[in-house]
């Protein structure tokens, strides 16, 4: 096994500064059991270019775990070559839904991208339906 020491968490995100592609995962934050807490209705990742020239990047949001049946989805961008973010969103009509209702499924979000070189996850966010509590 070998690994690939040009990809490094900084704190300014996860950044491939080598010279080659490389596979990242990012599990995202989850509520879906938590009835009192709300449902997940999207998830977003932010892509940039460390370098100022374009790059293609595929994601895949993946919902599952070890022997289940797994929602994909993947999508591909190009980054900016301003500086600011591009992003990756996924709603409910990627999986099979509809726009604006939650994800289906369970708790287990995560994204995993083909991260070329002089490429960076900026962030991630996971958007709630949050619950407001009866008063």
């Amino acid at each position: 096994m070998s690994l690939n020491l040009t990809v490094k968490a900084k704190a300014t995100g996860l950044r491939n500064e080598g010279d080659t592609s490389a596979f990242i995962i990012c599990g995202m934050e989850s509520a879906n059991s938590q009835e009192a807490m709300g449902t997940i209705k999207g998830l977003t990742i932010g892509l940039y270019s460390l370098n100022g020239v374009s790059a293609s990047v595929t994601c895949t949001a993946v919902n599952g775990y070890a022997n289940s049946t797994p929602l994909y989805s993947s999508k591909t961008l190009a980054t900016n070559t301003n500086g600011t973010a591009a992003t990756i969103n996924w709603d409910a009509s990627d999986f099979g839904g509809t726009a604006g209702n939650p994800l289906a499924q369970n708790d287990y979000w995560s994204i995993t991208c083909n991260l070329p070189a002089k490429t960076s996850v900026g962030y991630m966010v996971t958007q709630f339906n949050v619950n407001v509590p009866a008063t």
